[in-house]
């Protein structure tokens, strides 16, 4: 064996000894090369999915509010109060209330028909 070899095999089988390992780490963190930290910046596809989105919500919202705002006839004279559409679902009671409401009116109406009048007046 080299040496080198023989230093590097004694060093091995050493344990290190450390007299100030605060000092130590404190040295090693000085000779570090300053590092830069880069603010990350979004992808323009997420402001752009973004602002679309917005859009979007506030569309429907505004669609939702429209459609379901209280339509009213004009009143015939000035003592009538204007009517309020009320469907029978506004009034509550279950599909098989509304159906039976419907059969003593001698109305045909379908279970389909009820479900559609049930999910358009929530």
């Amino acid at each position: 064996m080299s040496k080198t070899d023989e230093l590097l095999e004694r060093l091995r089988t050493q344990q290190p000894v450390l007299s100030d390992p605060d000092e130590l780490t404190a040295h090693i963190l000085d000779n570090l090369p300053p590092q830069e930290i880069l603010p990350k910046r979004e992808p323009v596809a997420m402001l752009v999915l973004r602002v679309v989105s917005t859009l979007a919500a506030v569309w429907l919202v505004g669609l939702f509010l429209y459609v379901n705002m209280p339509t009213f006839s004009a009143p015939q004279t000035a003592n009538e109060v204007p009517h309020y559409h009320n469907s029978t679902l506004s009034q509550g009671g279950t599909l098989e209330a509304v159906y039976q409401r419907h059969q003593r009116q001698d109305k045909q109406i379908s279970y389909n028909q009820i479900r559609k009048m049930l999910y358009e007046n929530k």
